[in-house]
């Protein structure tokens, strides 16, 4: 791991702060791109952005000295973020969206549509995030080896590093939520899909870290704040998009039972037949 990207006598430039920066660099970059398409001032747009990422700063740090096991709330504490680091995800995740969903209303703008178009930087920047903290020794996924083969494993943490893997995958789904935005703007989907889309992608990739990292924040005693956040969004956005593509999975499912019994009795003929014979 390399907690410190580089050093200039007493200047140490942190590795996560660098991906961080990163991230938020190329999130604002597709971000720009993106609403350029739009009638959406770009001014006001990223004003929401910036907003929102401030607003998230703080309710992340209020969820984390909420939910946290260890955190005793002090002022001082709470803002000497870096004498006292903890931080809550999804706490900064809902109050960003918060923020957002009160600043379209003031503004009238459409708060999915808006958010259709921040979600493929916002994947982007959840990528750099990941390996920021894979990098830096933050994300500890040593609980990884307990749940798969030792082979798979050894590959895994030999080749390519989980925390990799995971980032990449945040880059995959940023290209499918890039790809369902264009069919938005074809009418092929509603608007919203992009946005529900990024968070069921972002909560599958928690809900999966959740079960090897050390986080202190619990619901109750033995629940995990981040796995049971996660699994109810996973849940939440995957009843959603079964509700829109309810016909087309009807659909397949009437082809697969057909098939299954059109092969049932043709096996049943061919049974019938050799007896007969």
């Amino acid at each position: 791991m390399v907690p410190v990207f580089f050093s200039f006598g007493n200047l140490q430039i942190f590795t996560q702060g660098v991906f961080i920066v990163l991230g938020l660099l190329w999130g604002f970059f597709f971000v720009w791109q993106l609403i350029a398409l739009t009638s959406y001032s770009e001014e006001k747009v990223f004003d929401l952005v910036f907003l929102s990422i401030f607003s998230g700063l703080f309710w992340g740090r209020v969820f984390y000295f909420i939910f946290s096991q260890e955190a005793v709330f002090d002022l001082l504490r709470f803002i000497l973020i870096n004498g006292y680091p903890g931080f809550s995800f999804y706490g900064a995740l809902f109050g960003g969206i918060l923020t957002a969903y009160v600043y379209c209303v003031v503004k009238g703008f459409n708060f999915f549509e808006v958010l259709d178009y921040l979600s493929v930087g916002f994947l982007t920047a959840i990528g750099f995030l990941i390996w920021g903290r894979g990098l830096s020794g933050e994300l500890d996924l040593s609980g990884f080896d307990k749940v798969v083969s030792d082979s798979f494993y050894a590959v895994v943490n030999n080749l390519i590093p989980l925390y990799v893997l995971l980032g990449v995958s945040a880059f995959v789904f940023a290209f499918v939520s890039y790809k369902i935005l264009m069919s938005i703007r074809k009418e092929v989907f509603p608007v919203g899909m992009a946005f529900i889309f990024s968070l069921w992608s972002v909560s599958l990739i928690n809900y999966f870290i959740s079960f090897f990292d050390n986080s202190s924040l619990y619901l109750g005693k033995d629940l995990k704040f981040n796995q049971i956040i996660s699994l109810f969004l996973v849940l939440t956005t995957s009843i959603i998009f079964g509700y829109y593509f309810r016909s087309k999975i009807f659909e397949v499912l009437s082809f697969i039972f057909d098939y299954a019994k059109n092969k049932f009795q043709s096996s049943r003929t061919g049974e019938n037949k050799e007896e007969t014979a």
